[in-house]
């Protein structure tokens, strides 16, 4: 690789990288995901009545609120200031991401390959375009991590605090954050390099600081409106059903569990294995979501630098895989407690694992360079990240034709008072019909057409499901077809009315 590539600070080009791909994943992708209306409701929320009432509304309303800030200072629509503010973190997680990469891996030439690991993740790429909280809180969870690496490596006081202001930071955006707030500092006693003296005072400093910015900063937020205990409380009531019902499902009385599971003779002896059974399958389940979130590429090249033995573990690696072994916890701990896990929810543990992929391709590069047939080597690697890139990028584009059709048909030919029943949040928006615009869910039940009133409006987004139901209530003469977009073939949108 030339010197030039190597003098060259790879992080400001990266990060120029990254604002360019979220603008393009803005731009094809017209529809925005579900969650985007829930945090525009919240901003206008948060416009209109100010920032307690935003987080009565939503527990987690920092994203919202900044959307609703960004739309004062710019005058941008709140989608726009959304779009904008998650740019500004997936800069901001790409530039810490290699800033971290280059503290762990002194190689010259690490930190070139940690920007093509990052920018051509398809996992985290698939959400560029959304307007989602976790943007915010991996970014800074990730500052937080890289100044906790440094602590590790030669305590400084300024990083000590920076650790503290961004995790702290990161909570306002995910509470689990808390969980690293709190219990990431141990790793500062596991330093070989220093004398348990040294561990302890580093240990107690961080912590210290720790509760005097955690009270500081409630206190502050306390001061513009936002009730630290009572949105813990409502964050708590999300879970307190779920903790009810956990009680059941791993009580060796659920009989009816144990029968399902075991069969009716086997239950009798191995009942008192239910919890057992379950966490087991909760664990597979969590390893099978991590290697989807990793992808074929990244496991690849993880698996080759397992048989080269090309994967560094140095030290200065012990912060990210405390931060990664917190991560897993996290996350088992929400799978046993509501049975669901998306892919969002693993993102933070696959990047942490994600850190070793650059070395892996460092030392993959320096030995196709050495290798008799390097040219056919090294065209493989710059094939395998163009792969990344295409599959983060360029996979799918969305048109908001179809659905801006739809919207304007509703306004056009409907009153203000009429009731019009959707299944897409896009539509509910923007044809100004469905005043709860962000509780619309795609998944309707078989008796939602059946239960509507006379004369309701009925725009729906064309799946399977939908189609049996639809068929059925045409069938038996309980709608009326009006309009279909596109006009002529496939319909994605078709609109009804209740007889």
């Amino acid at each position: 690789m030339s010197k030039a590539w190597r003098n060259l600070d790879i992080r400001i080009y990266a990060v120029a990288a990254s604002l360019l791909l979220s603008l393009w994943h803005s731009l094809s992708h017209q529809l925005p995901n579900p969650d985007a209306f829930t945090y525009v409701r919240t901003a206008q929320i948060f416009l209109d009545q100010g920032i307690g009432a935003a987080f009565s509304w939503y527990p987690n309303a920092t994203y919202p609120t900044a959307m609703g800030i960004l739309h004062i200072i710019l005058g941008v629509d709140l989608f726009t200031a959304g779009a904008i503010i998650n740019g500004a973190f997936f800069a901001l997680l790409t530039y810490a991401f290699i800033t971290l990469v280059k503290e762990i891996d002194t190689s010259q030439t690490i930190g070139l390959f940690a920007a093509f690991t990052i920018l051509g993740f398809s996992e985290l790429n698939e959400y560029r375009y959304f307007l989602i909280r976790d943007a915010g809180f991996l970014a800074l969870l990730f500052c937080a991590l890289l100044h906790l690496t440094r602590c590790y490596k030669s305590f400084a006081f300024k990083n000590a605090i920076f650790f503290c202001l961004f995790c702290f930071a990161a909570a306002l955006f995910r509470a689990e954050a808390l969980v690293f707030y709190a219990l990431s500092p141990v790793v500062l006693l596991f330093n070989p390099n220093t004398n348990l003296g040294q561990r302890m005072s580093a240990f107690g400093k961080v912590q210290a600081l720790n509760l005097a910015i955690g009270v500081i900063g409630i206190l502050t937020l306390s001061l513009v409106g936002f009730d630290f205990v009572s949105n813990l409380q409502n964050a708590a009531a999300i879970y307190a059903p779920y903790l009810d019902q956990l009680a059941q499902y791993f009580g060796a009385e659920n009989r009816e569990l144990t029968t399902v599971v075991f069969g009716k003779y086997a239950s009798n002896h191995s009942s008192q294995d239910i919890g057992l059974f379950l966490v087991s399958g909760m664990v597979g389940l969590l390893i099978k979501k991590i290697l989807v979130g990793l992808n074929i590429a990244a496991l690849f090249i993880l698996i080759l630098g397992i048989s080269q033995r090309s994967i560094k573990l140095p030290a200065t690696l012990r912060p990210a895989i405390f931060f990664a072994a917190l991560a897993f916890g996290i996350m088992l701990g929400f799978l046993i407690l509501t049975r669901f896990l998306s892919g969002r929810y693993t993102l933070s543990f696959c990047l942490l694992v994600l850190l070793l992929v650059p070395s892996v391709l460092d030392n993959a590069w320096t030995i196709a360079t050495k290798s008799r047939k390097s040219k056919l080597w090294r065209s493989a690697l710059v094939a395998l990240a163009l792969f990344c890139f295409v599959d983060s990028h360029f996979n799918t584009i969305e048109s908001s034709v179809n659905a801006n059709a739809t919207s304007e048909w509703l306004r056009e030919n409907t009153s203000l008072q009429a009731l019009v029943l959707t299944n897409d949040t896009y539509v509910a928006y923007h044809s100004e019909r469905v005043s709860d615009y962000d509780r619309v869910s795609r998944y309707l039940e078989a008796d939602t057409i059946a239960n509507s009133t006379i004369d309701t409006f009925i725009a729906f987004r064309v799946d399977r499901r939908i189609e049996v139901f639809t068929r059925v209530a045409l069938d038996n003469k309980q709608i009326v077809e009006l309009e279909q977009f596109p006009e002529q073939g496939e319909p994605e949108y078709i609109i009804y009315r209740r007889l």
